[in-house]
């Protein structure tokens, strides 16, 4: 903007003009400077994560596919919604894309969060205990040889410990399909002290199950193995009747111990697949 200097009469009149011709530029400039700010401060650039996933098929506790219900889809929206909030994600919409698949939006996330997005969605929370087979030499030889697993068993693999119960790495072993009880039993979940254990109880009709099972078991021989999310934890010996409470030790820190308790709390009761995941940029007008 060019303003043109007025002619003066007087040194007086000229200080007086001079001053009110300061006032006037700076009445003209500072609002045009304030109006550029609003202006590139009214639109922001950030980015919004939009991933597509799938229900998968769920199991009951002899191994058998059961059919979705729409309540089970709904509670399995609802827990997945409950746990973008407890991760301070609140802006999240999740909505169902069509009968098997959900869309989830995420504004304002981009590629650092993308692991810990993936763990809420993926970590369902699902814990079984499984009868253990006998024979683990039986399991070397179906991992190296390609040896048949034996009807109604699948290959896991189950993490070597040291005495500190860090991870030194795995040995195959195998695993009844059919399920003693699940995380449908779970009453409640708790860390402890110790940042690699948690504390598991189950309600009276799940350690009634385990109770039974392990009555049956030779102790001293017979083992028990704790599944989470189809990745085997422990496999501890029986050494008496099991009930309603037993901790989970081997757990990689005290981040991944309150990870699994909220999951196991918030469980998801379908699995999850992730059928894409894109990360954009998204103009968001500001209010």
């Amino acid at each position: 903007m060019v303003v043109q200097k007025p002619m003066l009469i007087t040194l007086h009149k000229a200080g007086i003009k001079v001053t009110a011709l300061a006032i006037l530029v700076y009445t003209m400039v500072i609002p045009t400077k304030l109006a550029a700010d609003e202006l590139k401060s009214s639109t922001k650039i950030s980015k919004t994560t939009t991933i597509v996933v799938s229900f998968q098929p769920r199991k009951n506790l002899d191994g058998a596919p059961m059919v979705l219900t729409e309540k089970e889809q709904k509670r399995t929206l609802s827990a997945l919604r409950q746990r973008l909030r407890e991760k301070k994600l609140t802006d999240s919409t999740v909505k169902s894309l069509d009968k098997n698949k959900l869309i989830i939006k995420i504004p304002g996330t981009g590629q650092e969060r993308q692991n810990e997005i993936r763990k809420i969605i993926e970590q369902g929370g699902r814990l079984e205990l499984k009868e253990v087979h006998r024979d683990d030499e039986l399991a070397f030889q179906v991992l190296k040889e390609g040896k048949l697993c034996p009807i109604g068993y699948k290959l896991y693999l189950l993490p070597n410990l040291d005495q500190d119960g860090k991870k030194i790495g795995e040995r195959p072993i195998l695993l009844n399909k059919r399920t003693i009880v699940d995380g449908s039993s779970i009453e409640n979940a708790l860390t402890t002290m110790r940042p690699d254990m948690i504390l598991i109880r189950l309600d009276k009709k799940g350690g009634q199950r385990v109770n039974d099972a392990t009555t049956k078991m030779v102790k001293g021989q017979d083992r028990i193995a704790v599944v989470l999310d189809g990745r085997c934890l422990i496999a501890p010996v029986v050494q008496a009747n099991l009930s309603r409470d037993f901790n989970i030790v081997g757990l990689d820190g005290r981040k991944e111990a309150e990870n699994i308790v909220k999951a196991l709390k918030n469980p998801l009761l379908t699995p999850l697949k992730i059928e894409s995941y894109k990360i954009s940029p998204a103009t968001a007008e500001s209010k």
